[in-house]
């Protein structure tokens, strides 16, 4: 015995090998479908404490959770496409291989336990035989009932457990099981052609169990030797306990043997070599039955059973199991043969693996008080993934160490996970958890770090130093409080404020010459893409107007500093904002230094600008470099609580905790854009917790509770991007990979969406009430991602989600679904260039091409490729002749003009 699998709760009624031999599906009383595949290394008996071992490891790799009742039979699809399993709640699934434990659709139709499934070699049908006395035919292009089968079940009881019937493997036969024929119990043969049923397979006793054709066609030479037949095997189990083989090229059978066991064949299997046959019973007992090939046959060659195929239907087909192409549908034009090479796969979007590169990794400390009531300090915050302490604590559920006692049990090594992470980071490059010291300062910690590898940060604690004025320009994350003399406009004494200071990433030279000081917030690294600005969100704390805090955030060679609370005057209190230049960390530059009448609450900058929000609603956008006032201040009726600049820096925006949303342009001194959120900021949302603006000037929003809109300016509405809503969730979690690596310049869309809780808290649960809406809800997300791409103005993933549209329509849609795209497309004219058959200044006939291309590899759809690729190429051949007349016609216009000039010339006495 090479492996006992002990998973199932209840009796395992059928187990069935993958064509490849790589997996094998089981199913059971339990209501489950378990995939199992083999891993390394031996593996316990159950029951014996572990002192046996099996000789193989086979591993539960998918658990398929949907039937309602005992699973009682399994069928692979010939090319390892689909698994189809069926069950006494009436019904059968058919499962994605390539996609575990997703389902592709549920067939309903039976009113009677289903009790067998059986595949078409050719890939065209799915039959079924139920306990309701009849045999299903479901066409695999759209999953439909294409004709039932009663008349030779009239007569039949409910007298069997299972009812398997099998295909011949040149597809011409069905043959079922527990049929009747004059009162006696048979096998019907069911012709491919037409469903014609006047053939029967006669002799037992009792009710026909299963029947199983030989998985090849097998020949042998005719009695008269001058030529070789070609014929179908099959065995035949019943419940009399009898097993017999018979062969389409003799009327009668090959051999019968009676009382084989003493209860009812339940199930028979060909091996692959050496003609055996098995046959397992009731009783408990397992039989093999060992053939001679001058007895059964001589299998064909791949060679004999495609020319086989092309005599019967008229085509070619791939014939190899297991096979990458679409081996179960005929090819019907030679030149896919190489597309189908490969398996369709959906399109892709930046990963994390394509872009990882070495960082330094520049962690400044944060020192808090106990002054100002800030105890709120050391909460956590939501982070640019919407997923609370999920970044902070990253590395260090990754070091928990696991043992075993014993008894078996595990047991996990506590570990330290810290309360607060006070800065905000991307999911890129989690921070480890920093320890905060109430009476000293920290230094920051610079360390290499490889953003695939864990990383602990130590921290060290030093006595507070003095620091002088000439110093102060050189300050770097550690912010150490200075005092003075006494003065009547003298600096307070900041014994008691809170520091809060942002990460700052630095790329060695080696990776980039361009950039050496960067932050990890709102930035991708995709490529070594640089962030355009520093943080959007604000600092962690309780800002009011006699708040004496500083904070500062760092990115792109620039260090803003604010210091609230820094001067006390007969008025109120001010602010101070100080900018250094960092380009050489060794001698930082204090670029300028301007007050403010208002308490800082948030800042954002990129390489030309600095926007100040200050808490009475004010903005202040002064030049980065010398601190010039841009605009004139600006007012709100609150303070903003996020503000963010598009990647070329000529907008900027701002939203207030009220709602309100304002983008100006900044070069041409106008309103962009003026909206308020009321309308999705209903309480229930929270707080904004991310804010971007594209190129285009288009918002995008992203609220605690992990909702995200964008605004339309067209259609004066909040378009939504991410909500709870079941669809979105749906569509989220199986369209965009979980390493896509976020770029808000190239991918605004997804980027947001892949920074809220639904994308953030992907799970890899199987809903137990899935069904076949999870096409239909794929398809309804991708068309309204479509739209939102055209909404926001964003070309590229316009063209990813075209692509996955026309990825999923392959899949699971219809064809008349794939010739509204297709017809959308190409246009009311094949030869329409025109600006109006044009999305985002993408050519449809581009995307067209795509879909084309997607199509391709899809054998079900070639005669729709065929079509639409001819009038594609018609078009582009249309395209090419009317460039070029147009182009002749220029020339020659051109030089007709040039000789008439030349005759008025003459004229007027101008020689040429």
């Amino acid at each position: 015995m090479l492996c006992q699998l002990d998973n199932h709760l209840a009796c395992v009624n059928c187990v069935r090998w993958s064509p490849n031999g790589q997996m094998l599906a089981s199913g059971s009383d339990d209501k489950l479908v378990m995939i199992w595949k083999l891993s390394k290394g031996p593996s316990g008996v159950f029951g014996t404490g572990g002192l046996q071992k099996n000789a193989e490891s086979w591993k539960c790799s998918a658990t398929l959770r949907g039937h309602s009742g005992d699973v009682l039979d399994l069928a692979w699809s010939p090319n390892e496409r689909w698994l189809a399993s069926c069950s006494i709640d009436n019904t059968i699934i058919i499962w994605d291989v390539q996609s575990f434990p997703n389902m592709v659709t549920t067939l309903r139709g039976h009113s009677g336990l289903v009790k067998g499934v059986a595949w078409d070699p050719l890939g065209k049908f799915l039959a079924s035989q139920s306990d309701d006395r009849s045999v299903k035919m479901w066409k695999t292009s759209d999953w439909s009932c294409s004709s039932t089968i009663t008349e030779p079940f009239k007569g039949c009881g409910g007298t069997t457990h299972i009812l398997r019937l099998s295909w011949s493997p040149d597809g011409l036969y069905l043959v079922s099981a527990h049929a009747m024929n004059g009162g006696g119990p048979t096998a019907r043969i069911i012709e491919r052609e037409g469903w014609k049923c006047d053939k029967d397979f006669v002799g037992h006793r009792k009710a026909v169990t299963c029947v199983r054709f030989h998985d090849t066609v097998l020949t042998r030479l005719a009695s008269n030797a001058d030529r070789k037949l070609q014929y179908c095997c099959m065995a035949m189990g019943s419940r009399d306990r009898s097993l017999s083989v018979w062969m389409t090229a003799l009327n009668r059978p090959l051999v019968v043997i009676h009382d084989l066991f003493s209860d009812s064949i339940l199930d028979l299997s060909w091996g692959p070599a050496k003609c055996i046959l098995m046959a397992c019973s009731g009783d408990g007992t397992v039989a093999c039955l060992q053939f001679s090939e001058t007895e059964l046959g001589t299998p064909v060659s791949d060679e004999e059973k495609n020319s086989l195929f092309q005599k019967t239907y008229g085509k070619s087909v791939t014939l190899e199991n297991g096979s990458t192409g679409a081996a179960d549908i005929l090819i019907e034009n030679p030149e896919l043969l190489v597309d189908t090479v490969e398996k369709p796969k959906p399109p892709t979007l930046p990963s994390a693996e394509s872009s990882s590169q070495k960082l330094t990794l520049t962690q400044p400390t944060v020192s808090s008080a106990k002054s100002n009531d800030h105890s709120d300090f050391t909460a956590t915050m939501l982070n640019s993934s919407g997923s609370e302490e999920r970044t902070s604590n990253f590395n260090s559920l990754r070091k928990q160490t696991e043992t075993r006692t014993a008894d078996g049990k595990r047991r996990i090594t506590p570990v330290f996970v810290a309360l607060n992470q006070d800065v905000c980071v991307s999911d890129l490059n989690p921070l480890p958890p920093t320890v905060h010291s109430w009476n000293s300062n920290s230094t920051p910690t610079t360390l290499d770090m490889d953003i695939t590898k864990q990383v602990d940060l130590p921290v060290t604690s030093f006595a507070k130093p003095m620091i002088t004025e000439a110093q102060e320009i050189s300050l770097d994350a550690r912010l150490i409080k200075t005092t003075s003399s006494s003065s009547k406009l003298q600096p307070l004494k900041t014994d008691n404020s809170t520091v809060k200071t942002f990460p700052v990433i630095v790329i060695p030279k080696s990776a980039s010459n361009s950039i050496s000081v960067m932050t990890t917030t709102n930035s991708s690294l995709v490529g070594g893409i640089k962030p355009y600005q520093a943080s959007t969100t604000g600092p962690k704390l309780i800002i009011n107007h006699n708040t004496k805090c500083e904070f500062q955030k760092t990115a792109l060679d620039h260090r803003v500093h604010i210091h609230n609370g820094y001067l006390s005057t007969g008025s109120g209190l001010l602010a101070k904002v100080t900018t250094y230049n960092i380009t050489r960390p060794t001698q930082i530059e204090k670029l300028w230094e301007i007050l403010i009448g208002s308490p800082i609450v948030n800042l954002n900058f990129c390489n030309k600008y600095v926007m100040l929000c200050c808490l009475d609603g004010t903005l202040r956008l002064v030049d980065i470099s010398t601190g010039k006032a841009i605009l004139p201040v600006m007012g709100l009726s609150t303070a903003a609580v996020q503000c963010a600049f598009c990647p070329s820096s000529r907008l900027v925006g701002v939203v207030t905790d009220c709602g309100i949303v304002r983008i100006w342009h900044i070069e041409e001194r106008r309103i962009f854009l003026a909206t308020t959120c009321n309308e999705i900021a209903t309480g229930k949302l929270g707080t904004v917790v991310q804010f971007n603006i594209t190129e285009d000037g288009v918002p995008m929003v992203l609220f605690s509770n992990g909702n995200a809109y964008s605004y339309s300016e067209q259609l004066k509405s909040w378009l939504v991007l991410s909500t709870k809503d079941p669809i979105i969730r749906h569509g989220l979690q199986t369209t965009i990979p979980k390493d896509f690596q976020k770029n808000l310049i190239s991918f605004p869309l997804i980027s947001t969406q892949a920074s809220t809780n639904t994308f953030s808290a992907m799970s890899t649960s199987m809903d137990i009430n899935l069904n076949d809406w999870q096409s239909s809800a794929k398809l309804s997300f991708i068309e309204n991602q479509i739209m939102l791409s055209e909404a926001i103005k964003s070309p590229n993933e316009l063209l990813f989600w075209y692509n996955m549209y026309a990825y999923q329509l392959a899949l699971s849609g219809t064809e008349q679904h794939l010739r509204l795209l297709l017809d959308d497309l190409l246009g009311p004219s094949p030869r329409n260039t025109s600006n109006d058959h044009k999305i985002l200044s993408v050519s449809k006939h581009q995307l067209l091409q795509n879909v084309l291309n997607v199509l391709k590899t899809h054998i079900k759809w070639q005669r729709l490729y065929m079509e639409y690729n001819e009038l594609f190429e018609f078009c582009s051949k249309s395209n090419v002749i009317d460039a070029h007349i147009e182009m002749v016609d220029r020339h020659n216009s051109k030089e007709t003009g040039t000789d008439t000039a030349a005759a008025n010339e003459e004229e007027n006495g101008i020689p040429k």
